[in-house]
């Protein structure tokens, strides 16, 4: 978990800086294969109220742009986004509440939503 401030120097107060971004520049520089957001809902949610389980950054773009994805998300969204392209495999947006990030890291089946490049191309045999 990371909980970052900072100090302007030239008036000494103290800065709130974006947690979510900074962790994004650390998953970088460690070469994370995973980037998880923590947040206080179960994850990216429709406009029903219903988890979306996986999304595209295509499918990101669009959902903010409709207003689906508002307020305190589209920064989660934006940092998850810039993980990705900064060659992050896969960014995940979890509930920091109960058993959600155990699920996200040690089941299959994972927790929140999950947002990658770009959806996989299935292969006919």
């Amino acid at each position: 978990v990371i909980n970052p401030i900072g100090i302007d120097i030239k008036n000494l107060t103290p800065l709130n800086i974006n947690a979510d971004f900074a962790a994004t520049e650390i998953a970088q520089k460690l070469n994370a294969k995973k980037f998880i957001v923590l947040t206080s809902v179960k994850g990216v949610l429709d406009k029903n109220g219903n988890l979306m389980n996986k999304l595209t950054l295509k499918q990101c773009d669009e959902l903010i742009a409709d207003g689906t994805i508002t307020e305190g998300m589209v920064p989660k969204i934006r940092a998850c986004k810039e993980a990705i392209q900064k060659g992050v495999e896969s960014a995940h947006i979890v509930c920091a509440y109960e058993e959600s990030l155990i699920n996200e890291i040690f089941t299959e089946k994972g927790s929140g939503t999950m947002i990658i490049l770009r959806k996989e191309k299935k292969v006919n045999l």
